[in-house]
């Protein structure tokens, strides 16, 4: 009889950030040598001599590579619902707004934004 599809599946393997077998006896044997190298002390003696390659080389790489983030955002607001006080409020705040409102401006808000620019008539 033939196996089906399912029997050829792999399983699901390791789990992710998991180390292997190879990898974790590795890791065992350099914290022996480190050990029998003086542990702690020696590696302080060894970075106070050597800060550059200590940060460069060893204290660099244990920092993580990639940050997750997991934000909500309660309320958005669209500059069409925003009142020319609200608007005038934002930009003044945030120099950073205007650059990204100013495409959207309409004739509504137009004389608020040159009033707050100086060009008011």
């Amino acid at each position: 009889m033939r196996p089906t599809r399912d029997v050829l599946r792999p399983g699901p393997g390791r789990p992710r950030g998991s180390l292997s077998r190879w990898s974790r006896a590795s890791l065992n044997a350099v914290f022996e040598v480190f050990d029998k190298l003086g542990g702690v002390e020696a590696m302080t003696e060894w970075a106070r001599a050597h800060p550059s390659d200590f940060y460069r080389g060893i204290y660099a790489r244990l920092l993580p590579t990639r940050t997750e983030v997991d934000a909500r955002i309660d309320a958005v607001r669209s500059v069409q619902d925003m009142t020319d006080e609200e608007l005038l409020a934002a930009i003044k705040d945030n120099p950073v707004f205007v650059s990204l409102t100013a495409p959207a401006a309409t004739a509504r808000n137009a004389a608020t934004m040159s009033d707050l620019h100086g060009h008011g008539g």
